[in-house]
């Protein structure tokens, strides 16, 4: 089957090839062309060159500033319920059902504190890798993160029937309602990001015929 660049109309099976590149480096160069260039002394260069779409928001510096600000704030609050729940010496944290979820929740913050870090630093015009690294993974983390707190709730409260430690039933709910604020947070920042509109702008550069489309 022929593939097309959709806004240009150039076959990508009649661009040159410069050779076999990874799945992550295709995904990184998401609509970017090579160019192979030989200078004078026979050295061969590619050079890459961006004909997608850029993807920027609509608000402007002080609120998207404002809206970092939030999203790292709402990322401490979850560090910090976390770190208390999961910290509290209580007998449903030392059930391999309650630490399995728990240490699930520490990767994801991890991937969170990834995402955001991209997200805080990225640029206001973005290609659409950094669009993807960004706003869509921020989304996609979030949710996931905000599930994944919310199950780990929902298990620390089927422990308080398992264990039967009335002594200890004060505690666990508190362990639960920390928790359950971690993924509040998080489904915050989903619905924060979603409710978010980015503008599409066509780049105006235009492959050429020796060039290869990633």
């Amino acid at each position: 089957m022929r593939r097309k660049n959709k806004k240009t109309g150039v076959n990508r099976d009649t661009m040159m090839d410069h050779g076999y590149h990874s799945h992550f480096y295709h995904t990184f160069f998401e609509d970017y062309v090579e160019r192979a260039r030989t200078d004078n002394k026979g050295t061969k260069r590619v050079i890459r060159t961006y004909i997608g779409d850029y993807y920027y928001s609509s608000l402007t510096v002080l609120q998207r500033r404002g809206v970092k600000t939030a999203y790292i704030l709402l990322f401490c609050l979850t560090v910090f319920f976390y770190l208390k729940a999961a910290g509290m010496p209580v007998e449903s944290n030392f059930q391999w059902y309650v630490t399995v979820p728990e240490a699930i929740d520490l990767f994801l913050m991890l991937w969170f504190l990834k995402t955001i870090i991209y997200y805080v630093t990225a640029k206001k015009e973005m290609t659409i890798g950094e669009y993807k690294s960004t706003s869509k993974a921020l989304m996609q983390i979030s949710a996931v993160s905000a599930a994944g707190f919310g199950l780990t709730a929902a298990v620390l409260l089927v422990s308080l029937f398992r264990l039967q430690k009335t002594a200890e039933t004060g505690a666990i709910l508190l362990c639960a309602a920390d928790m359950l604020l971690c993924g509040v947070c998080m489904a915050a920042v989903f619905v924060m990001e979603k409710t978010m509109r980015y503008t599409k702008r066509a780049a105006a550069v235009k492959p050429q015929a020796d060039d290869s489309y990633m």
